[in-house]
C-alpha cells in the first residue's frame, strides 16, 4: 500500500487545491497557448492526467511531439538537448515532454545536469520571446516550488499545477472513513462513470488499495455488480494492503 497521506485537518487544511481542480483550472488556460507547464507532485495518475490534456491540445495545434523520459535506462541527454535547441522539423512548432524531469533538474540528483537546466531555461525564455513556437512539459515527482525551473515558467505565464495525493483519512473534526478525500474522490469517478456506487462501498474499495487513485476507476464496475457481497475477497485479490479493520 502507498505511503497514507495525513489527515487534512492534522495542519490546517490543505495548502495546495484539490489535483482534480488544479488539473480543471489547466484545461481552462489551455484554451489559449501556454508556453511551459509543470505538472508537480507525488500523485503520479494526476500528473499523467495533466500531460495528456497538455499533449491532446499540441496535437490539435498540430505540434511535433517530442518525449523524454529521465527515468528511462535509454534517455539521452543529447538528444532532448538538440530538441530543446532546434525547431521543429515537420511542424510548426514543437512541445517537447520531459517526464521524471526531477531525476535531471534537481540538484543532487544522480543524474543532475545544470547544462540541461540552462538549456530548459532558454527554452522557456525563447518560447515566451515568440522565437520558437510550442510548449515545453516539465512533469516531476519531487520539485520544490522554488526551483529555478519553477519560478521561470510562473514568471512566462505558464501553468504550475499540483498533483498532490488525495487525502485517505478523514479531518479530525469528523472521523467518518466516508468523508475522507479520496473515497469521495471515488464516489465522483464512479458518478462520472454511471456506476451506481454507495458511499460505504467506496470506503472498502479506497481502504485496501490505499492511496492509489490508478487502481480505483478500473475497479469501480464489478464492485458495483458485487455491492457489498463479496467485496472484502474482490478487492483483497488485487490489493497489496489490509484496511478492512
Amino acid at each position: 500500500m502507498a505511503k497514507a497521506r495525513k489527515s487534512a485537518g492534522s495542519k490546517g487544511m490543505a495548502k495546495d487545491p484539490h489535483p482534480e481542480q488544479a488539473l480543471a483550472e489547466l484545461g481552462r488556460r489551455l484554451a489559449d497557448p501556454l508556453h511551459a507547464v509543470c505538472l508537480k507532485g507525488e500523485e503520479r495518475y494526476f500528473r499523467d492526467q495533466g500531460v495528456r490534456l497538455v499533449l491532446q491540445t499540441a496535437r490539435r495545434r498540430g505540434d511535433e511531439i517530442c518525449r523524454h523520459d529521465g527515468s528511462d535506462p535509454e534517455f539521452s541527454q543529447a538528444t532532448l538537448l538538440d530538441d530543446l535547441t532546434s525547431g521543429a522539423l515537420f511542424a510548426g512548432a514543437r512541445t517537447i515532454l520531459v517526464d521524471n524531469a526531477d531525476k535531471l533538474i534537481k540538484k543532487g540528483a544522480r543524474s543532475f545536469s545544470q547544462g540541461l537546466v540552462d538549456a530548459l531555461m532558454s527554452r522557456i525564455e525563447a518560447l515566451a520571446a515568440g522565437q520558437v513556437e510550442g510548449c515545453l512539459i516539465l512533469a516531476a515527482s519531487n520539485l520544490r516550488a522554488d526551483h529555478v525551473l519553477v519560478k521561470a515558467i510562473r514568471s512566462v505565464d505558464g501553468a504550475v499545477v499540483s498533483c498532490r495525493r488525495l487525502y485517505d483519512s478523514p479531518p479530525p473534526w469528523d472521523p467518518d472513513p466516508r468523508k475522507a478525500e479520496l473515497v469521495q474522490w471515488t464516489v465522483d469517478r464512479a458518478l462520472q462513470a454511471k456506476v451506481p456506487l454507495v458511499v460505504e462501498a467506496a470506503g472498502y474499495l479506497a481502504a485496501p488499495l490505499g492511496n492509489q487513485p490508478a487502481g480505483i476507476p478500473r475497479q469501480l464496475y464489478p464492485l458495483a455488480v458485487l455491492r457489498m457481497a463479496g467485496i472484502a475477497w474482490w478487492v483483497s485479490g488485487e490489493s497489496g494492503g489490509s484496511g478492512w479493520g
